[in-house]
């Protein structure tokens, strides 16, 4: 049995379990009136990505997305990369969670840490967040594939690209 079959009942059981814990009160962005919009939202990122990346297969399907994905407050996007005749599911999945609050996005980045460091993942090489969007690959992705989904995920006003 590979790796990967053993990988994705221990990443849903611990998924499950992270959330049951709970996240705490509020709405944990600290947002304000005066908070300026998301800098990313589904629409235009899913749109892009369908535009930008080759031999790859989009979906915003919530049984395609993992538990943290399906509790995004703006929504998740799910790539797989290099589908084809030969490997239909892909070679590599990256998982774009989009949050209402950079504070959000930070909160969602801490619970796939989490979930990294306990099945062994580097989340260094697994894991980035751009304003807020959060970007989960499920293996180290490629130089085309981490520029594919930075095309698409744009800073906050303000951030460093």
């Amino acid at each position: 049995m590979n790796k990967t079959c053993l990988v994705i009942p221990l990443l849903a059981a611990l998924l499950v379990t992270t959330l049951a814990a709970g996240c705490g009160g509020g709405d944990g962005g600290g947002s304000t009136a005066a908070q300026s919009a998301p800098a990313n939202s589904l629409g235009p990122v899913v749109r892009c990505l369908r535009r930008s990346v080759h031999a790859a297969r989009v979906s915003t399907a919530v049984k395609e997305l993992d538990q943290i994905a399906r509790r995004a407050t703006m929504g998740a996007a799910m790539v797989r990369f290099d589908v084809s005749s030969v490997a239909p599911k892909g070679l590599n999945v990256a998982t774009i969670v989009l949050e209402r609050s950079n504070a959000m996005a930070r909160a969602t980045e801490s619970h796939y840490r989490g979930v990294y460091k306990a099945l062994g993942g580097d989340a260094r090489v697994l894991l980035s967040r751009t304003a807020n969007a959060v970007v989960a690959f499920g293996a180290k992705p490629s130089a085309s594939q981490r520029a594919a989904i930075r095309r698409c995920v744009r800073p906050a006003q303000g951030e460093p690209r």
